[in-house]
């Protein structure tokens, strides 16, 4: 991400609820209506990857604001593959400004956004997606 100051990736079976901790300058989420001039805060970040056939549902996600006071972490990020349900939105969009903390999600949609802006990113995982230079389609696609 480009706003990101230092990344490490921490997941395995016993991840303690992070797949990543990652430090980023971040700004007021994109739902959020912004009073003064918006100013990049440094953030710890907890990154959360999940992936099912379907949606990601809520009782897929940890206790939110325990994992972040575990890894004294101030943000939420939700991975979720292919998409999350419209309970996980709600809760992403309420729940951290009642509790004090950042918090997002990418779905299928924004993970290809980002491949396509960092095709460099992309062409390292071959085993995932296929790079097709002059494609008409948006240059990436998903291996079945």
């Amino acid at each position: 991400e480009c706003n990101s100051h230092h990344a490490k990736l921490v997941g395995n079976a016993s991840d303690g609820g992070r797949d990543i901790i990652a430090d980023w300058w971040l700004g007021p989420t994109r739902w959020q209506q912004v009073t003064e001039k918006e100013v990049l805060e440094r953030r710890r970040v907890v990154v959360q990857c999940k992936a099912f056939t379907n949606s990601v549902n809520l009782s897929k996600l940890p206790d939110v604001p325990q994992i972040l006071d575990l890894h004294d972490a101030s943000g939420y990020v939700l991975v979720g593959y292919p998409q999350v349900t419209p309970q996980v939105v709600d809760y992403l969009t309420r729940v951290p400004s009642k509790r004090g903390f950042w918090a997002d999600w990418w779905t299928k949609t924004e993970i290809e956004e980002k491949l396509r802006a960092n095709l460099d990113v992309a062409k390292r995982y071959p085993d995932l997606v296929t790079v097709v230079e002059d494609s008409t389609d948006g240059c990436l696609h998903n291996l079945p």
